[in-house]
C-alpha cells in the first residue's frame, strides 16, 4: 500500500493480531509515493521485488475486489502446470453489492485462463518451433 495511514494498513494490522490472517509469511508493504510511475504501477513494482525465492504464488488484488469461491484454489491449480507462468479470472461487477468479483471465465475451456512460458516470450503469430 501507498502509506501506513491507509486504513487496510490498520485492518491487516488487526487481523494479523487477532489470529484472522497469519503473523508468519504475510507481510504488510508500505510503497510510499511514487516519482516515475502511476502509483497503483509502483506499488505493485514494489511488492513482486521484494517477494521471497521460496515464495510459491504470488497474489495481487485491489482493496475492492472480492473472490469467488475457490477462485485461489482455480488460480493455484492451474499455476502448477509447470509452462504456465501467469493464471487469471474474470473481473466482473458483482450487481448485488456493485463491487468487483474474480470468477472463473465461462467460455473458456478451463476454468481460468492461464499463460504459458512460451506465450509470454513468443510474439503473437510466430508459430512454434
Amino acid at each position: 500500500m501507498q502509506e501506513e495511514a491507509d486504513p487496510a494498513y490498520a485492518l491487516l494490522r488487526q487481523m494479523q493480531a487477532d489470529g484472522r490472517l497469519p503473523k508468519e509469511g504475510l507481510r504488510v508493504l508500505v510503497a510510499g509515493l511514487t516519482k516515475n510511475t502511476s502509483q497503483k504501477l509502483h506499488i505493485m513494482i514494489y511488492a513482486i521485488e521484494r517477494v521471497s525465492e521460496a515464495s510459491e504464488f504470488v497474489l495481487m488484488l485491489d482493496d475492492d475486489m472480492l473472490l469467488h469461491p475457490g477462485a485461489v484454489a482455480g488460480l493455484a491449480k492451474e499455476l502448477a502446470e509447470p509452462t504456465v507462468l501467469a493464471a487469471s479470472g474474470s473481473p466482473v461487477t458483482c450487481r448485488r453489492c456493485r463491487r468487483w468479483c474474480v470468477t472463473p471465465l465461462a467460455s473458456s475451456g478451463s476454468s481460468w485462463t492461464s499463460a504459458s512460458r512460451w506465450e509470454q516470450r513468443t510474439p503473437r503469430g510466430a508459430a512454434a518451433a
